[in-house]
Formats: C-alpha cells, structure tokens, sequence
C-alpha cells in the first residue's frame, strides 16, 4: 500500500515524470483490496479505548470503500445519525516513514553524483513527498481542511463540505457526515433527475478556480468519484485529504501565466515562470521565449472552448523542464487538478472554457494587487524586513569579525564534479613538480660543470672523477623526468 500510495500522488506529479509513466501510475487510482474487520476493529479500539459498538450506536462490517492508505464504513450516532467513517490502515504510518527513508538515501545518491539530480534536486521532491504523506496520514489535518473549506464556501449555499464531528475523530479515524448523491460523470443519472449539466459544470469550474485563485487553497484532487450531487442539487467535494496551497505571490504569478495563455503572450508567460525565481540558464531566456510563442500560437488556431488550460499549462511546464526549470509542486498540482476538471466539464457541457471563467478571478486578482491599502500593507512588510537587517547586521558583522581573529571560524564547501576537480588539480601539481625537478636538475649540472672546470684547472684526476659523476647525473636527471612524464601520462588516462 505504501508505494501504492507514493505512485499516486507522483502520478499528480507530470512536471517530474513524463507522460507514459503518468498513465501507468494513475491506474493506481483505482480501489485496492479492503481491510479485514478485525484489523479495523483493533484501529478503532486502539483509538477510543473501547470497542467500536460502545462508540458507535452500529457500524457497517462491510466497507463502502477502501483505499491504499484508509478505508471507509458507514456508521450510526447515537443521536441517529448517519456517518462515515474514514480508519487508516494498522501499520501505514511506520512503514510509510521506512519507505521515505529509502528513497531519501537514493535521492541524495542521484543529486551527489548526477546531473539530472543538479537540474531537479531529487532531495526536495522527496521532501514535498513526505510532507504530503504524512499530511494525508494525519485525519486531524483532512478534517482542518473540511472546516476551512466550509469556511471558505459559507456564502455559497450550492456548494457542500462535509461536517466532521470531532467529538469521534483522532489521527486515525476521521468521523464526519455520510454524503450521498450521484456520482458527477454519471451523465445519464444527473439528466433523469433533472439536473442542468451545463450549470453544473459552470458551478464546479468556478468553484475549483476560487479555491485556486481566490483562496489559494484548494481540492487536488478533484475526480469524478470525490465529487457528488446531492439530492437538493448541491455539489458536495469528499476525500479532503489532498489539498494544494499557494501563496498571494504564487497566485499572482498562475493569474498572470493564465493572463497571457488567454492573450497568446509569450513575453507574459515567461515573465511569470522568470519571477518563480527556478530558471538558471538566464542565456537561453531568448529562446525559451520564442518555444512559448510557437507553443501558443498552435493552440490560438483552435476555437477557445477546444482549448484545454490544464493540457496547455502541462505543455508550458514541460517546456521549462527542457530549460532546466523547476515548476514548483503546488503548480504542478494546479495542472493537473485542471487536467482532471477539463475531463468532467467536457462530459458535461464541452461548450465551457476555463479561460473565460476565469477572466473575472484574474481580474479581481489584478485589482487586489494594484489597491493602495494591499501596496502598503506589503511596503509596511518590506520595511519591517530591512528594519532588522539594518538592527541586526552591526552586531552579526562583529561577530564574524572576532571568529575570524580567534580563528574559530570554518568555512565547508561542498564541490560539484569533484572527480574533473582533482584531476585538473593533479595536472596542475604534476606540471609543478615537473618543473620543479626540472630546475634542481638544471642547477645540479650547472654545479657540476662549473665545479668541473675550476678542478680542472688543478687536478687532472679530478677531472676524470667529475667528468664521470656529470654523465651519471645527466642519466639519473633523465630517468626522474621519464618517471614523471609516465606519471602524468598514467593520470590524463586516469581521468
């Protein structure tokens, strides 16, 4: 179940895998075998310290659904009410975190000693991972995320959250009210109970682009089993616990991309990516530039409810990995949550463009940013930042003074392509020394000689002597610099 888990949520990750993978792991989706009820029973005992039947008025033996890390029962409240309770599978936890260990280690084995972990620094992608497990793990955490949505939408009574009731709830088992309806891509079922497709489709796409573009926290996993129509009509979201977040910077930053996706501008679209602050190869903005330009224009040709936003964000992001950009997870989320809502608006009513529904968000967005009072608020914020960089760097700056002076200070590096690095170092020292012998070599004979021709001004005897340790210091000389150039000969191999 853990890798089950992990392929499901890297399947809502195409930014990182390409998209053969993609459709394989997003088989994962569907239902994995149920649990035993005896092992769902000791969760439920180990949770309220009692058996289920003392906690519960009755609780359905069979699942009404099951899942790779949780599975589902209907139960009944004391008070009569009808819930659903969500028990997480015995043991998911500690053999989630083993599995996350493991691919840590191989993470930081590809950034070490591979380019590609250079370009996507697998470390951090594992470290999104685990956040996104262990935030899926904790029920505390999805039944938070039902409470804010519901926030969220309060105004809106067409749209539904399930209420949690807390009282049942803990880490492991989330309790909340059983949501029944019709699934939304039962196209035929909506239609006989007088549904209007078409109004349906508007609601979601508005509702999904709000989430994204207004709140920045929205549902990330939006397909058609999560999304019901109640019997009053309303469009109720289930299965919370996939959740994407983005900043007030991030969602300017989506609105613009859309902006310009909308006005076929390249230049915007990349100004956008550009202001993520991932792109590190600044030369090849020129030409990123004119691949964005050529994509859009290939998608302007099309009616603009043929074109998909999701599959042309995908396209984009695609593109930039090419330029060794890295698209950051919640927008990679975006995508494909967008990808997902394409597919159920199409069944409903394929007339609709996410565009033009967006056009009055973007705008609101636009004007939140241009508003006086939201300019100071952020000149307040950035007045704050520097007012403790300008307290604070006096005393810091004497600080690293005096480590310097009492020689308490290390600095570590950690060198890319060490193994090109030490050899264009041996080279270097090899060369050195080479001219080093080179030169005692040199002076030795220059001694000899000019020892020589003093001696054999004197003692002929002597001239024979130095004439013979002369022709033996050339021949040692000769065999130390063979040794060398062997030497430096083995070491370009070497490399």
């Amino acid at each position: 179940p853990t890798f089950v888990k992990i392929g499901q949520l890297l399947s809502t990750r195409p930014d990182l895998l390409p998209a053969e993978v993609i459709f394989e792991l997003e088989k994962l989706q569907q239902s994995v075998s149920p649990i035993p009820w005896q092992d769902i029973e000791l969760v439920l005992y180990e949770a309220f310290g009692k058996p289920p039947t003392e906690v519960y008025a009755s609780i359905d033996k069979k699942p009404l659904a099951s899942a790779s890390i949780s599975q589902v029962h209907a139960a009944r409240l004391d008070s009569g009410q009808q819930v659903a309770v969500k028990i997480q599978r015995p043991g998911i936890e500690a053999q989630i975190k083993i599995d996350l260990d493991i691919l840590k280690d191989i993470a930081g084995l590809l950034d070490r000693h591979t380019s590609l972990g250079e370009q996507y620094d697998f470390l951090s992608m594992v470290a999104e991972l685990e956040t996104a497990l262990l935030n899926e793990l904790d029920f505390i955490s999805e039944g938070e995320n039902a409470d804010r949505f519901r926030k969220n939408f309060a105004a809106d009574a067409s749209i539904h959250f399930p209420e949690i009731r807390w009282v049942y709830t803990t880490r492991c088992v989330l309790t909340m009210e059983l949501i029944n309806g019709i699934n939304i891509n039962q196209v035929e079922q909506l239609k006989a109970a007088d549904c209007d497709c078409s109004e349906l489709a508007l609601r979601l796409s508005r509702t999904l682009a709000q989430q994204m573009l207004r709140d920045g926290f929205f549902h990330a996993d939006p397909h058609p089993g999560n999304l019901l129509v109640m019997e009053d009509g309303k469009l109720a979201f289930i299965d919370l616990g996939q959740v994407g977040r983005l900043s007030a910077s991030r969602r300017r930053i989506l609105s613009d991309m859309l902006v310009g996706m909308a006005n076929n501008d390249g230049g915007m679209v990349v100004e956008a990516i550009i202001a993520l602050d991932t792109m590190k190869q600044r030369s090849r903005l020129h030409r990123f530039r004119n691949d964005i330009n050529q994509l859009l224009e290939r998608y302007l040709e099309l009616p603009i409810e043929e074109i998909k936003v999701g599959e042309l964000l995908l396209e984009i992001f695609e593109l930039a990995r090419k330029y060794h950009v890295r698209i950051p997870g919640q927008l990679a989320l975006v995508a494909k949550m967008l990808v997902t809502l394409e597919g159920i608006v199409e069944k409903l009513d394929n007339s609709l463009d996410l565009l033009t529904i967006m056009k009055p968000i973007t705008k609101n967005l636009l004007r939140e940013s241009i508003n006086p009072r939201n300019q100071y608020r952020r000149l307040l914020s950035t007045a704050s930042a520097y007012e403790t960089l300008i307290r604070e760097a006096p005393g810091s700056a004497l600080n690293f003074l005096r480590k310097l002076e009492d020689d308490d200070y290390t600095i570590y590096l950690d060198l890319k392509n060490r193994k090109a690095l030490h050899h264009q170092l041996n080279q270097i020292f090899n060369r050195l020394a080479f001219a080093m012998v080179l030169l005692a070599v040199s002076i030795i004979i220059a001694g000899i000689i000019i020892g020589s021709s003093i001696m054999a001004n004197t003692d002929a005897s002597a001239l024979l002597i130095n004439s013979f340790v002369l022709r033996a210091s050339i021949l040692i000389s000769a065999f130390i610099v063979a040794g060398l150039i062997v030497s430096m000969i083995r070491g370009r191999k070497m490399k």
